[in-house]
């Protein structure tokens, strides 16, 4: 069979064609490998087995071949032992480029019918013996051949296909395509030593100093996630750094709550600001906006409409994962009561509905369809994440919180499974009033990405659950906070006084940046803020008096900018929609320069601290004179009454952190 016929019967079958450069990779790892004085090296066919196996459809390229070809004939076979009956079979030494192909017979319709029951025979023993070399599937894993929504019959028969068709590939030129079985791929084989670490990050870039006098306004959406620092306590608790782009410095803040004031009656939230000399610059000052969202009694929210939203696949069958996850369900079951009502869909190959919509008070029956989850499978997020909606939908609360709680490691694999595609998904859905909750698992495979950005344009909040205790934090001790939205779409603006700052920098909150336009605009989308809930952001300012220089523009032709005299250093305005409004209200707040502190509050203090530590980790090129010493002073001055004991676990991440550093010099 040609190359194109073959790629054409792959194609029925939407299978991946592999690169050129891909194959030969493949083609020179079994030349250097097993290929030896012309001759197949012992333990050829296992190696070849377990790679198809192992590799899968995305870089089987020479090995299918090589299979079909060794296995036509006994290991150890010279080359001049082939006879004239067997198929065309390519022999490539290490250091040449020539390809010498043994002539086919004169017969070639018989030869090729031999050549293909010879192999079609091996194959099959092979393919029924791959549990034995790589282990049983589980027992509770009836549909393994049911993940493209064919029946087994049906996907025995493409499979048979398949082999007949690699059987029947003559190895008539370098350009060998790849011939993939169509069952689930097992996991890729760990590199010696250790696991592939397959974690996703999107690159993190850094805000810069703005000058004051040409861009006097900075705009960004608050962020309540706090993934970031349990996921890098996940890291320095295994005695290694975190990834740069794994740090977001305003989700290590926001992981703390602060002493901010209660708001007024009339108002979701108060403003706070404070601000002082910046600790890893002197010459600069640090500004502190503090948000407090109010705080709601648990028996005073409003019934709850939630679907749990639980990934099985194959990739959450880790104690750190599906066990874990099934634990943290079971503390929130705990909490709900008899006017909320709970729903549970799960995907893996394809999603279902495991628990149809059942009242908080019968929690035996919740706990029991949780208990019963079991982990195997390709995953299909995207349809998971299609019927939690409509599920969501179905069982719509009126004034009531409407909310899909997804738990997953993120590795989507079928179906929907790019950023774009979910993003898109979430963004037609949020406009029902169905409110999103992403919790995080695992490690090795984890698409951090992938579920910031979901949560993100999904009116949600991410979590991050590393262990039991944070299950307890975010499910229990912030249930309102975590469930509850009291206002959406929250901005800040933010405009500074060109004669009293020279320059000024929004520490974090990078992925939150808004164009200042978005201030106004209330169809742009922005984040929420659930009951309870505190928001904190730092700017690193430059006095106008400073000598330091920064990068600026010629000044302009046609206008000019005049400067109007004022006391104030800076204006926070802040924009805001009640869940069930599309229309934003406005907060204001002067900072005056008399309100520069000689000696800061302890929140300040410590919140400093905390960006400190971010931008140690990531090695900022505006960390100044920041160190784990200074840290220190100041984390362990300011812990405050820290009653469930989050600062000084803080204080041991960052002496554990030292630690770490000082082993790498």
């Amino acid at each position: 069979m040609k190359k194109n016929n073959l790629i054409n019967e792959m194609k029925k079958f939407n299978r991946q064609v592999p690169s050129k450069e891909l194959e030969n990779k493949i083609r020179h790892d079994i030349q250097t490998e097993f290929i030896l004085d012309e001759k197949p090296a012992a333990g050829f066919k296992e190696f070849v087995m377990k790679k198809i196996f192992l590799i899968g459809s995305s870089a089987a390229v020479v090995t299918a071949l090589a299979l079909i070809v060794f296995s036509i004939f006994p290991l150890g076979t010279k080359q001049n032992e082939i006879k004239d009956d067997y198929i065309s079979i390519p022999i490539v030494k290490e250091k040449k480029k020539n390809i010498k192909n043994v002539k086919l017979n004169k017969k070639p319709a018989q030869t090729v019918a031999k050549a293909k029951m010879r192999a079609t025979d091996n194959l099959n023993q092979q393919f029924d013996e791959n549990e034995t070399l790589f282990g049983k599937a589980p027992a509770k894993q009836k549909n393994v051949y049911n993940y493209s929504k064919i029946t087994k019959t049906e996907a025995m028969a493409q499979r048979q296909k398949f082999k007949n068709t690699a059987a029947c590939c003559l190895a008539e030129s370098r350009e060998v395509t790849q011939v993939i079985p169509p069952y689930p791929r097992p996991c890729p084989r760990p590199k010696p030593g250790g696991k592939f670490n397959t974690e996703d990050y999107d690159r993190i870039y850094e805000n810069d100093f703005k000058l004051a006098l040409d861009s006097p306004l900075s705009t960004f959406s608050i962020d309540v996630d706090s993934a970031s620092y349990a996921n890098l306590r996940r890291y320095l608790n295994s005695n290694k750094m975190p990834p740069k782009d794994a740090v977001r410095i305003e989700e290590m803040i926001n992981y703390f709550t602060y002493n901010y004031p209660q708001p007024k009656v009339d108002k979701p939230f108060s403003i706070t600001t404070e601000i002082a000399e910046c600790p890893w610059n002197k010459e600069n000052n640090l500004v502190m906006i503090g948000l407090q969202a109010k705080k709601i009694k648990i028996d005073k929210l409003p019934p709850n409409n939630l679907v749990f939203l639980i990934d099985v696949s194959g990739s959450m069958n880790s104690s750190k994962k599906l066990p874990l996850l099934k634990s943290a369900f079971k503390l929130l079951t705990k909490q709900l009561r008899s006017e909320d009502r709970v729903s549970i869909v799960v995907y893996a190959g394809a999603a279902g509905l495991v628990l149809d919509s059942t009242p908080g008070d019968r929690k035996e029956k919740i706990l029991a369809a949780i208990e019963k989850l079991n982990a195997g499978g390709s995953t299909a997020g995207g349809a998971g994440v299609k019927l939690a909606y409509k599920i969501a939908k179905e069982n719509f609360i009126s004034n009531g919180n409407n909310r899909v709680i997804l738990a997953t490691d993120g590795d989507f694999n079928i179906g929907q499974s790019s950023d774009s595609a979910l993003v898109r998904m979430i963004e037609e859905r949020r406009n029902d009033g169905i409110f999103l909750t992403i919790l995080g698992f695992g490690m090795g495979n984890y698409k951090d990405n992938k579920m910031e950005k979901l949560a993100d344009k999904g009116n949600g909040n991410y979590a991050y659950i590393d262990d039991i205790m944070e299950a307890k934090k975010v499910l229990v001790n912030e249930l309102g906070a975590t469930l509850f939205t009291i206002a959406k779409d929250v901005k800040l603006q933010i405009e500074f006084n060109p004669a009293k700052i020279k320059a000024y920098r929004l520490i974090g909150y990078e992925n939150r940046v808004l164009a200042k336009e978005d201030f106004n605009d209330d169809k742009k989308d922005a984040g929420e803020l659930g009951a309870g809930h505190s928001v904190t952001a730092f700017y690193e300012i430059v006095p106008a008096s400073s000598t330091q220089t920064f990068a600026k523009v010629d000044n302009l032709k046609y206008q000019k900018t005049k400067i109007k005299k004022s006391h104030e250093l800076l204006t926070v305005k802040l924009r805001y929609k009640k869940p069930n409004e599309n229309k934003s209200k406005l907060i204001e707040k002067n900072v005056m320069k008399r309100d520069i502190k000689k000696r800061p509050t302890t929140d300040f203090r410590f919140a400093s601290a905390v960006a400190e530590f971010g931008m140690l980790l990531r090695d900022s090129k505006y960390k100044g004179a920041a160190s784990y010493k200074s840290i220190l002073h100041r984390a362990r001055r300011s812990k405050g009454k820290d009653y469930e004991g989050y600062r000084a676990e803080f204080i041991r991440l960052v002496e554990r952190a030292e630690l770490i550093e000082q082993q790498k010099r």
